[in-house]
């Protein structure tokens, strides 16, 4: 019980007031990313400096989205945006946890292998890069 209460106060007094309190330009995929930057550069291209509000397809969030061109230098771009959390996706707290229930995100971890110098190779292991004429990796001695 006690981990629970830990991952309850946890919730409680850092996850829960960043959700309210996000300022960041947010957007969750890559089309919602398209559609932000066709609003943009359609505001832009008509003088006008606030583009529409445009709702996320997902239906959580929706971004305002605020561009101008006039304070930076010419060819220079701000942007700004807000995060604004729809109401209907608020998930319920659990009475006996007090613990909203969290989303599940499914990630790859698919390793990058670093890019060296030409002739050396990249450990599967520890992603060291070796001599190429290394055998073994000068780090975790994996085999190449």
């Amino acid at each position: 019980m006690q981990g629970i209460k830990f991952y309850s106060d946890v919730m409680s007094t850092y996850l829960n007031p960043l959700y309210s309190q996000v300022k960041d330009f947010v957007v969750a995929r890559d089309h919602e990313k398209k559609m932000y930057m066709d609003e943009i550069t359609r505001a832009l291209a008509t003088g006008n400096s606030t583009p529409k509000i445009v709702p996320a397809t997902s239906g959580v969030y929706a971004g305002v989205v605020h561009a101008s061109a006039s304070a930076p230098p010419p060819g220079d771009m701000v942007l700004q945006g807000e995060i604004i959390m729809d109401s209907s996706a608020v998930q319920p707290v659990n009475k006996d946890t007090g613990v909203a229930p969290m989303e599940v995100v499914a990630v790859s971890a698919q390793p990058t292998q670093p890019q060296g110098k030409p002739g050396e190779w990249a450990c599967k292991m520890c992603t060291y890069l070796n001599q190429k004429n290394d055998l073994t990796c000068s780090m975790c001695g994996t085999k190449r």
